[in-house]
């Protein structure tokens, strides 16, 4: 089965943005679902 990571609402925040790769490595995850709102701001809160 083909694990797949649903990204959405992260909003350049780069410490959420670290834990999710960190993440997304641990679990092996061979496909990455955006939804949007990537990018905005504030950034990094």
């Amino acid at each position: 089965m083909t694990k797949i990571a649903i990204l959405y609402d992260l909003h350049e925040n780069v410490p959420a943005i670290e834990k999710v790769i960190a993440d997304h490595n641990s679990r092996q995850v061979e496909r990455v679902l955006c939804l949007g709102d990537i990018a905005s701001e504030p950034l990094c809160p």
